[in-house]
């Protein structure tokens, strides 16, 4: 039985996935924060950094971001003003990092002004469809003028923004929601979205450094990010003030039950001594162990049958691996491993029980992604690639 678990603190958010009783993720955000990802906010240019089409921007409060330029838009001098949005946290000795490229998201669409021109999401795949949403995103595109947007020639020479080879007109991203919605409603959400950034980039004119012009996720956005509730089968709130504001965040009636399970949630499901055993070295298995190291480069995970090598052969080394596979993709999943991953099984002659291992430890991942499509196991973000000639399986798994 899946369950999740939230918890909404004074200071900070948070979410268990259990599966079966057993803690696979936990996720943590800050109620507090001034600074989300995805906010766009007000920067001041510190240092250009042209060897890579980037700068070192003030964000207040001290804090700095690395911003990124795209294509041909053109680096501002140290001192200027700029809106940016924020594409990841600190982590680690990294501090923000920040594109110049912001854009505005709605439920169908996505206001992209500085990238002119009309994108319509792969997933609708109806070759008229395609071709209809296409045309209404070219309409929109030459209307912004007509539609008040603001003049973006002057906020280029007011250096409110960066300069763009054609800002005449904004750029639209037609979402796979716009499949099921009228042009008169996708109409009335481009001219939502229009006004959303009239009224932002009018805030800019009076803004300190640091303002956040515009957020577009809530902390349960974030907390909850490429997480399929309907794929649970119980949410248990620590309160009823934790169930009401999830419920106003997500707007509709929850697939799965759900419940308030008091404050004591987290030691009914023994969460924090799951993350404690998640922060050692050591996990028991059975008689066996793994041993689960962090370098600097990669991560490591010896299997340690804690069997007599007679007594492991007898019981057969394939048996034996197998029976780690579901605790070392919990532990890859519970601490979030990233980058080169690499597992040192018992060693094993055939190729056909290398391959078997292999797909269990996909087959486990895989499953996992079902629920959460971030810290799963997809085609874009992790990749096994079987046994190398050192005996050790190799995987990669990209930051999220």
């Amino acid at each position: 039985m899946n369950k999740l678990l939230i918890r909404c603190l004074d200071t900070e958010w948070l979410a268990d996935i259990l599966l079966d009783d057993e803690l696979w993720e936990h996720r943590t955000v800050s109620a507090t924060a001034s600074h989300r990802v995805h906010d766009v906010v007000l920067a001041k240019v510190a240092k250009q950094l042209p060897s890579l089409n980037a700068c070192m921007a003030e964000i207040g409060e001290g804090k700095q971001a690395f911003v990124k330029f795209e294509g041909e838009m053109q680096l501002p001098k140290s001192g200027t003003q700029i809106a940016v949005e924020l594409t990841a946290a600190p982590s680690g000795i990294k501090g923000w990092e920040a594109k110049a490229s912001y854009s505005l998201p709605g439920q169908a669409l996505v206001l992209t002004p500085l990238h002119p021109g009309v994108g319509v999401s792969g997933k609708i795949t109806d070759t008229a469809l395609r071709k209809k949403l296409k045309a209404f995103g070219e309409k929109l595109a030459g209307a912004n003028a007509s539609a008040g947007t603001p003049d973006t020639k002057k906020m280029e020479a007011d250096g409110l923004i960066g300069k763009t080879p054609d800002s005449e007109s904004y750029g639209w991203i037609i979402r796979t929601q716009a499949s099921s919605m009228t042009e008169e409603e996708l109409t009335a959400e481009a001219h939502s979205l229009l006004e959303t950034h009239r009224k932002m980039t009018e805030s800019m004119k009076y803004s300190a450094v640091g303002t956040v012009l515009y957020r577009q996720e809530s902390p349960f956005d974030e907390l909850l990010r490429g997480m399929d509730v309907t794929a649970l089968d119980e949410v248990i709130f620590d309160t009823e003030r934790s169930q009401k504001l999830f419920n106003e965040w997500r707007g509709e009636t929850l697939t799965p039950a759900s419940r308030v399970g008091g404050q004591a949630i987290a030691d009914v499901y023994r969460v924090s001594s799951s993350l404690e055993a998640a922060s050692r070295k050591q996990v028991y298995v059975g008689d066996g162990y793994l041993f689960i190291e962090k370098t600097e480069t990669l991560w490591t995970i010896d299997v340690n049958s804690g069997k007599p090598e007679g007594k492991a052969l007898k019981e057969g080394i394939l048996t034996i691996n197998e029976s780690f596979v579901h605790e070392i993709a919990r532990q890859i999943v519970l601490r979030n491993m990233t980058g080169m991953i690499l597992i040192d099984f018992i060693r094993m002659k055939e190729a056909a029980e290398r391959e078997s291992i292999r797909r269990r430890v996909q087959d486990e991942l895989e499953g996992y992604g079902h629920i959460s499509h971030i810290n799963g196991c997809q085609a874009h973000s992790c990749r096994i690639y079987g046994f190398g000639p050192m005996g050790l399986l190799e995987m990669t798994r990209s930051k999220t």
